[in-house]
């Protein structure tokens, strides 16, 4: 992301992102470009995957499929969501279904991952990253 985005500040309600994060180099830009065409109020929703779930550890070490991983930790779009002086008001993990079904092995390997971090409460450790950040009112105090 190394342009505006062609939205008048202030302009939008929602911005949603869904599977990009995972292909931006330098995230931090799209985060301060969020927050200028957000309305006061207005809201981000993110969906991305995380690193810390065993098959994106993977091709992050091995490079099979070509991204960049910038922002794919939960910590990494928290404080990311924090430069870009966005309040969070979501950020989770949650299991990757599609993970789940792109074999029998695979498949059996991600039911049992996704049952092992659950029953060990690692919360952060599942297969994608759920966040939503809003723009502060006007007249909302900051942190």
């Amino acid at each position: 992301m190394n342009e505006e985005v062609p939205l008048d500040d202030g302009s939008v309600d929602v911005v949603i992102s869904r599977y990009v994060l995972e292909h931006l180099r330098f995230p931090n830009k799209l985060f301060k470009e969020i927050h200028r065409i957000l309305r006061p109020g207005g809201a981000t929703l993110m969906l991305t995957p995380n690193v810390l779930y065993y098959p994106y550890a993977a091709n992050r070490l091995l490079s099979i499929f070509p991204v960049s991983y910038g922002c794919n930790t939960p910590g990494k779009v928290r404080r990311e969501l924090e430069r870009a002086d966005l309040r969070i008001s979501l950020l989770t993990t949650c299991c990757d279904c599609l993970v789940s079904a792109f074999n029998r092995p695979l498949g059996l390997a991600a039911i049992g991952y996704e049952r092992l971090v659950t029953a060990l409460h690692i919360n952060g450790a599942k297969g994608l990253i759920v966040a939503e950040g809003k723009k502060r009112l006007e007249s909302e105090p900051l942190k």
